[in-house]
């Protein structure tokens, strides 16, 4: 997912999008697979035991935890269940409207900005940096 990922930040910020670190899951060919099969990616998880794939918060406690100085703002936008390990870890938390990762940040009272595309968090990120 890096690579589609790198692709997509490069065409909406340009060159800064090469200072951006990107934790996804990878995916790989399947075994006996050619580049022209319609099946032929799998997804490869970075933490299969977490039951979602990649425990996010895992990614960025090491970030949080960093002293006064040399930790950076933490930004996270998630929608779903698999978002909900990280929700307490960031500094600014963007929660989709309609999305179950709302219903879990009101009944456990984490505090959230809603967003309903990408356009309303990159306004909010640029008021902020």
């Amino acid at each position: 997912m890096v690579p589609i990922i790198r692709a997509l930040l490069a065409h909406m910020i340009g060159k800064e999008a090469e200072k951006i670190q990107i934790v996804a899951n990878h995916v790989q060919y399947k075994d006996g697979k050619g580049p022209d099969d319609e099946d032929a990616w799998e997804l490869v998880f970075q933490h299969p035991e977490s039951g979602f794939g990649h425990d996010k918060s895992k990614t960025i406690r090491p970030y949080a935890e960093l002293p006064e100085g040399e930790r950076p703002v933490l930004f996270y936008a998630g929608d779903g269940v698999s978002d909900l390990s990280a929700a307490r870890e960031t500094d600014l938390l963007f929660a989709k409207k309609g999305m179950d990762l709302v219903t879990y940040c009101v009944n456990e009272e984490v505090p959230f900005t809603l967003f309903e595309s990408w356009n309303d968090i990159s306004a909010k990120v640029k008021e902020i940096v």
